[in-house]
């Protein structure tokens, strides 16, 4: 994979030779930032009907602040989530200059972000065939303090996935992450894009 860069500033140095694998694949990964897992559970899916009655009857929301695109999602194990993918996309957003302060890498930013790098690592193991992955960029008001991100009086975007152990919330930026139903701004949800 090459990248075209042109801008004067010094890019950061991306480390060689590191893969990860998606739950479910079995011989292809994505090499990007990360040490490969060896990771062989089986592929879980849940169909979009059921994916949004859960949304809908679990949490406040509403269905016109549901959108679901796609009609088979894929599982991954929280497991896998927080010892493989969420050191490799913090390793991947500071090593591309993804995180720190300005209009482009804000919340919203990072929140896409996190979501297309999943839907790669899916793609790349060769998921895309069985369903998407079940992670929505959630907006919600920061009225509590989550994840290293202060409360203030402003909308924020995070991440909501669908897990093996059920919904949880990440906090991009950082990595943190919680059960959606300890998540303290749960009740400020404003729409969820899955």
């Amino acid at each position: 994979m090459q990248y075209a860069v042109s801008t004067t500033e010094e890019q950061p140095q991306r480390p060689k030779n590191q893969t990860l694998q998606f739950p479910g694949s079995h011989t292809s990964s994505l090499n990007l930032n990360t040490v490969q897992k060896d990771f062989k559970a089986p592929v879980a899916t849940i169909d979009a009907t059921t994916l949004q009655w859960e949304l809908l009857s679990s949490f406040e929301i509403r269905p016109e602040q549901l959108e679901l695109s796609d009609s088979t999602y894929i599982i991954p194990s929280l497991k896998w989530l927080k010892e493989d993918f969420l050191p490799y996309a913090k390793t991947y957003f500071s090593n591309y200059g993804l995180l720190g302060s300005g209009e482009g890498r804000d919340c919203d930013n990072i929140s896409h972000a996190f979501r297309h790098l999943l839907v790669l690592a899916n793609a790349q193991s060769g998921g895309m065939t069985s369903g998407d992955v079940p992670c929505a960029i959630l907006k919600t008001k920061q009225t509590n303090p989550f994840g290293g991100i202060q409360a203030e009086d402003a909308y924020h975007t995070l991440i909501l996935i669908r897990t093996d152990q059920g919904w949880q919330i990440i906090e991009p930026q950082t990595g943190e992450n919680t059960p959606f139903n300890d998540y303290p701004n749960k009740t400020e949800a404003s729409w969820a894009l899955l």
